[in-house]
């Protein structure tokens, strides 16, 4: 699939808004309270509990946008192949 219209400015556009949309997303996310000192002397008897017994992980809102833009970027990714292989099933038959 070719875009031959679009020329070199335009992706520069575009690549840039998105570039600067992300970087507002991410300085409008609050910044989470820096984690406890652990005693590193014990580091050596760590054990980490069965994954059975662990607690689902709590997504806070920087999380969540984060998992929302990259299922958004595969369900682009996933539309252009599926376009890819239509154009192409359709120039062979």
């Amino acid at each position: 699939m070719h875009f031959p219209r679009i020329d070199t400015e335009a992706i520069i556009v575009v690549v840039t808004a998105c570039s600067m949309s992300a970087m507002v997303i991410y300085l409008a996310m609050p910044r989470a309270a820096p984690a406890e000192l652990v005693d590193q002397s014990l580091r050596n008897h760590w054990r980490m509990p069965p994954l059975e017994e662990l607690p689902p992980r709590p997504l806070n809102l920087l999380n969540k946008v984060w998992m929302l833009v990259l299922r958004a970027c595969l369900v682009v990714a996933a539309g252009l192949v599926l376009v890819r292989i239509l154009t192409l099933a359709k120039a062979g038959a």
